[in-house]
């Protein structure tokens, strides 16, 4: 129970830190530094369960793993497990998710369909395009 405790308690840290990185700094790769951030609280996480008694100034006789190390290493992979299946997958929704169906409407929108048809020719000399002039069109043409 100490590492499940304890990888909630450095994920939180984890989601706090990017919380506040992000509000502060400008940040270009942002899935990187959350990474970053993720693998600095890795040591914490460690540090925490070695200096901490086995349970928690709170816990009762029957949640204390006998085998310390095992409960430390299920720990670490919960706190994994919260990061990359759970933050990060959150964040990459609402970041991406988002914007791309901006650019899904902006794409479908006719105004669009107008500025790319004129735009054809000037690309490459229209070999990018192969010659399509439709969007559903078969052949040599590439999927849009």
């Amino acid at each position: 129970m100490k590492g499940l405790l304890l990888a909630a308690a450095s994920s939180l840290l984890c989601v706090a830190a990017v919380t506040v990185v992000f509000r502060i700094v400008d940040v270009r790769r942002r899935a990187a530094a959350m990474l970053g951030i993720f693998l600095a609280t890795i040591p914490l996480y460690v540090s925490a369960y070695a200096l901490t008694p086995a349970d928690l100034w709170l816990l009762p006789e029957r949640l204390v793993e006998p085998r310390s190390f095992l409960c430390g290493v299920f720990g670490l992979f919960v706190h994994a497990a919260l990061f990359f299946g759970g933050w990060l997958q959150v964040y990459n929704l609402a970041e991406r998710g988002f914007s791309l169906r901006i650019l899904i409407d902006i794409d479908e929108s006719p105004a669009a369909r107008s500025r790319l048809r004129r735009k054809r020719p000037a690309t490459a000399a229209g070999s990018a395009w192969g010659g399509c002039s439709t969007r559903g069109s078969r052949g040599s043409c590439p999927p849009v």
